[in-house]
């Protein structure tokens, strides 16, 4: 199923998990006086189009990562934006709407019926 990401669909799950890592800036943040970096880690997308990450935190300059946070994003399924108007869908919905209209007209005529010819007996 394509997934679309930032409004632009894409043909897979793996394209649009490509397309979030461009997109991805890493975050910095100061603490104790310390500037850190946040960085993407095990990026995998599963079949509903939930993207779960860690951002791994390391110090400035090259200390080894010490802390990460599972986080997540769900991309929006885009099968709805491929496909175009289907005139066969509408007729059918316009079909169901005129004979239920019809139908409900024919029994409210024929129940009145009914009822003036009970009130007459």
């Amino acid at each position: 199923m394509p997934f679309a990401y930032n409004s632009v669909c894409y043909v897979d799950e793996n394209a649009a998990l490509a397309a979030f890592e461009q997109a991805f800036t890493p975050i910095t943040t100061i603490d104790a006086g310390m500037p850190y970096q946040w960085i993407l880690n095990n990026r995998v997308v599963d079949a509903t189009g939930e993207i779960m990450y860690d951002l791994i935190r390391a110090d400035y300059p090259a200390n080894p990562p010490y802390a990460s946070v599972t986080q997540f994003y769900y991309l929006s399924p885009c099968d709805l934006i491929t496909q175009g108007y289907s005139y066969a869908d509408a007729a059918a919905m316009w079909g169901f709407a005129f004979s239920s209209v019809f139908m409900l007209w024919y029994l409210a005529k024929n129940l009145g019926l009914i009822i003036n010819a009970v009130r007459r007996w």
